[in-house]
Formats: structure tokens, sequence, C-alpha cells
């Protein structure tokens, strides 16, 4: 539960975070990603930790 709470918080300070930015007139650009590419290399960098806990992690993203 503890744990939960912790990452609640985190993904509330992250929204928060990105409101400020928006009311301070930043400008953000926008850009295309492939985000098969995006996905990839997040589990490739996820996967390390994943085998040491035992975890299995993959995507079927590219199949769509």
């Amino acid at each position: 539960i503890i744990k939960s709470a912790d990452e609640f918080t985190s993904f509330i300070n992250k929204i928060l975070n990105f409101m400020k930015i928006e009311s301070s007139g930043v400008k953000l650009n926008l850009q295309s990603i492939d985000i098969n590419k995006v996905i990839e290399k997040s589990i490739e960098m996820m996967e390390y930790d994943a085998i040491t806990k035992n975890i299995g992690i993959e995507s079927d993203a590219s199949k769509n």
C-alpha cells in the first residue's frame, strides 16, 4: 500500500509539474516519434532489472 501511495504521489507531482510548465507559457515542440522504438528502448532499459527479479517483460506493440 505504501509503495502504491508513493507511486500515486509521484504521478500527481508529475502532472502538477506539467501544469506549471504549461501555465508559465513554455512552448512545447511537438514532434512525431516512432512509438514502437520508444517502447523497445524502454523494455531494453528495464530488461536487466526484470530478469534479476525473475519477471518477464514483452510487448506486442510492433504487431499493430
